[in-house]
């Protein structure tokens, strides 16, 4: 039953939760490439989200890290890619005092500040997932920003994107 409920929701049908009689009902709704939220509210069907969906899943591009002020990806992430998460994980504690960033050029703490970084800590990591940023209208480079001028320390970096569907 239920491979026929995802085959039909996926043919572009509803898939309900609840009653779809009564208030307080949501429904998911397949239209045009994006995925519809909806909750009943009074006998009528209410838009609470529209989630554009991706054409393809997340690309990511890694960056190593070391004691350098900066670094920046190899690969570009294209222009008006969506950043859907970014993380930084400490291969080797950073001296004290130094602190992390993750963005680009013009915006270096677009994906991570660096508040929400423990460089000092072997083996951290930080993840934030179902992040939805606009990268921008160019393509650029990932860029990390070490500051405090640490004599040991080392991480990666990464950044995934997608692609809105056209």
């Amino acid at each position: 039953m239920w491979g026929y409920i995802f085959l039909e929701w996926l043919l572009g049908s509803t898939l309900y939760f609840g009653d779809r009689n009564l208030n307080n009902s949501w429904k998911i709704s397949l239209v045009g490439g994006d995925l519809l939220i909806y909750r009943k509210e009074l006998g009528v069907w209410v838009l609470k989200n529209t989630l554009p969906l991706t054409s393809s899943p997340p690309d990511e591009i890694r960056v190593v890290t070391g004691v350098n002020a900066t670094y920046t990806s190899d690969t570009l992430i294209p222009a008006n890619a969506r950043l859907c998460e970014s993380s930084f994980e400490v291969t080797e504690a950073y001296s004290a005092g130094t602190t992390v960033s993750l963005g680009q050029v013009g915006s270096v703490a677009l994906a991570m500040t660096t508040a929400e970084t423990t460089p000092e800590m072997l083996g951290s990591k930080v993840v934030k997932d179902a992040q939805d940023i606009a990268w921008g209208a160019a393509a650029l480079a990932g860029l990390v920003t070490i500051n405090g001028t640490p004599a040991a320390g080392a991480g990666v970096a990464i950044f995934k994107y997608c692609m809105p569907k056209p």
